[in-house]
């Protein structure tokens, strides 16, 4: 049996619970042969809907001199809080390590392992630009009007990029 998460929304003046969801709808449905796990969240309030950074350790390919090969996939996924649907915006191979999303929730940045970072659109899942660090980024945030991502690494250091052509400000 998979592991089963749940989630519940909660008015923060009254305390009152809003909604209840299953870790079956937010993460799929988790089986024996399949072990998901949630690393991250983030509201998006315009749209009314999470995203879910997820973690899926699933079967590759079977050779007979090692039998199945055990593979570690990471999402990205959007959950409406309003339908209730669940989807995919990207999986990668690489650790997602942090998401930051723009003002206007059109797009968002990726934090992955290996000093990289991704822009993305939020609605198809697809990569904007791409910057290698010279050393591991471990958070990132949008500027307050989104024309600029801020992105920390592991030495406490701060590299500003600019989305017009994602380089170096």
């Amino acid at each position: 049996m998979g592991a089963r998460y749940s989630l519940e929304l909660y008015e923060a003046q009254t305390g009152k619970i809003l909604s209840g969801f299953s870790g079956k709808v937010l993460a799929e449905k988790a089986d024996q042969e399949r072990n998901i796990k949630i690393l991250g969240l983030k509201a998006l309030h315009r749209s009314r809907s999470l995203l879910l950074i997820l973690a899926e350790k699933s079967y590759g390919a079977f050779t007979p001199q090692t039998g199945w090969e055990e593979e570690q996939v990471y999402l990205l996924r959007s959950f409406d809080l309003i339908t209730r649907q669940a989807r995919t915006v990207v999986k990668r191979k690489r650790r997602i390590l942090d998401v930051a999303v723009s003002p206007d929730e059109r797009f968002a940045l990726l934090v992955l392992e290996g000093g990289l970072a991704e822009w993305i659109a939020l609605g198809d899942g697809l990569e904007l630009s791409s910057f290698h660090g010279e050393q591991e980024f471990r958070c990132c945030a949008f500027t307050a009007d989104g024309g600029s991502v801020c992105l920390g690494d592991m030495g406490g250091g701060l590299t500003v990029l600019s989305l017009d052509n994602f380089e170096l400000i």
